[in-house]
C-alpha cells in the first residue's frame, strides 16, 4: 500500500525565491527548469508562477509542446534534444531550441536546414557529442550543416 504522502507548494513562496535567484544573476538571463512535470508538481502552474522567467528547460520533446500547446511564448529549451529527426522539425516549427549533442542530431539539423531552410535557425550552442565526448565549438558545428 502506498504512503499518504502529500507535498504542498507554496507559490508565492516559490516566486519569491526565483526573484531572489533572479537578483543575484544580475543582468544574465535566466531559465527556469521545470522538467519531469516540474518534477510531479505540474509543470504549468509552475511556470505560470515562474512567469518572471526569461524561458524554461525540460528534459524531452513532449514537454517542450506541452508549454507551447498552453500558450507559453517564452523561449524553450530542450535539454534532451530531439529523440527522433520528425520531433527536431516539430520542435524548430515550434519555435523550441533543442540542444543537440550527437552527431546524428547535427545531421538532422542540416537535412531540416534543406527542407525547411526559414524555419531552421542557427543556435550557437556548444554541443557535446554523445558518442565519444568530444566538444565542439560553435563555429565548427556550422560547419557540419552549411
Amino acid at each position: 500500500m502506498p504512503r499518504p504522502t502529500k507535498i504542498h507548494i507554496d507559490r508565492r513562496a516559490l516566486g519569491h525565491n526565483f526573484a531572489l535567484a533572479k537578483g543575484l544573476a544580475g543582468c544574465a538571463r535566466v531559465l527556469a527548469v521545470i522538467k519531469a512535470n516540474a518534477h510531479g508538481h505540474d509543470a504549468l502552474r509552475v511556470a505560470d508562477t515562474l512567469d518572471a522567467a526569461d524561458g524554461f528547460a525540460v528534459a524531452i520533446p513532449d514537454e517542450a509542446i506541452q508549454l507551447r500547446e498552453a500558450g507559453i511564448i517564452k523561449p524553450v529549451i530542450v535539454l534532451e534534444g530531439p529523440f527522433l529527426a520528425e520531433e527536431l522539425a516539430t520542435l524548430i516549427n515550434l519555435g523550441i531550441t533543442p540542444v543537440l549533442h550527437a552527431e546524428h542530431q547535427i545531421e538532422w539539423l542540416r537535412l531540416c536546414r534543406t527542407s525547411q531552410p526559414a524555419h531552421c535557425q542557427r543556435h550557437n550552442k556548444l554541443l557535446q557529442s554523445a558518442h565519444n565526448g568530444k566538444k565542439h565549438h560553435p563555429h565548427d558545428i556550422f560547419g557540419h550543416i552549411n
